[in-house]
Formats: C-alpha cells, structure tokens, sequence
C-alpha cells in the first residue's frame, strides 16, 4: 500500500477473513481507488475530527466495513441475490445492529478509560431509510439520524453498494 497526503491506495482486500473486491464494489474506498485522508486548517495544523463530526465519522466507518468476527461492520453476505422488501427488512435490521454495535465499543471504550465529549457519544437512532439508488441497483442510499448523549442530533448518508 502507498501513502501520498494522508491517502492509502486501495488493495480493495477488506475485512476478516478477507474478501477481494474490485474497484467500483469495494466497502473502503467506495470505488475512489483510496481511502484516508489528512485534513489541515489554515495554519498547516492536522485537522482532528471531534464532536458530531467524529460521531459521523464512526458511522460511515462501521457501515461501510465487511463484518468482522468481533461483530463490528456490516454483514454485506445481505447484498446477495435480489434486494426487496424483504431483503431491505434484513438490511434495516443489520444497519440497526451495527449502529448498536458502535454504541457497545464506545461503551466498552469508556469502561477502559477514553473519554468522550457528549457530542461524540452515541445515544440512539432517530430515523433510518434506506432507498434505492436511481442510477445504479447495486446501490442503496442509507440515510441515518441518529442523537449523542449531548442531545444533539446529526444525519449521515451512506452509500453502500454490493
């Protein structure tokens, strides 16, 4: 793998055990061909995510990995076959899962001494829908509101693709 500003370039091999993905099927980098990034502020500084934007963060992350046997990621086994109503039911019900699952690692994160702000915890989710995309059917469009521990509520789109 090289490394240019922050950037990896995608081996499109993720997950455990691994699965081999091509480019534009690939859970990291979303068929970008990358995945990383350093932000910088106007002073050249490293620009750390904090607050709701590193909620955001986790929920991109853990929606967008292949389930690991720990149980963190998404069980994308789900995008197999024909997405339907019943399918879609499955996918609500894994997306629910993973969400609560990031909840438990924060959980078992503070336990063994890291420290959130309240706006970076999560408390639970709002609203989920998940809609087909208009352009590609390999693609669904998650959007997810879910509300911190602070009381403060964000949104995030996920596009996951088979």
């Amino acid at each position: 793998m090289s490394t240019v500003n922050g950037l990896v370039t995608c081996d499109h091999r993720v997950g455990n055990p691994v699965v081999a993905y091509s480019l534009d099927a690939c859970p990291r980098c979303m068929g970008k061909g990358v995945y990383g990034g350093v932000n910088y502020d106007l002073q050249g500084h490293v620009d750390e995510l904090f607050g709701v934007n590193m909620l955001t963060q986790q929920i991109k992350k853990i929606l967008t990995e292949n389930r690991r046997p720990s149980g963190y990621g998404f069980d994308y086994n789900l995008f197999t076959g024909v997405i339907d109503q019943g399918r879609i039911g499955a996918i609500r019900s894994e997306i629910v899962r993973t969400i609560s699952y990031l909840k438990f690692v924060q959980q078992t994160a503070k336990a063994g001494g890291f420290t959130y702000l309240p706006t970076e915890e999560l408390d639970s989710i709002q609203n989920l829908t998940i809609q087909n995309d208009t352009v590609d059917p390999r693609m669904l469009v998650v959007a997810v509101d879910v509300l911190s521990v602070s009381g403060t509520q964000t949104s995030t789109t996920v596009v996951m693709r088979r």
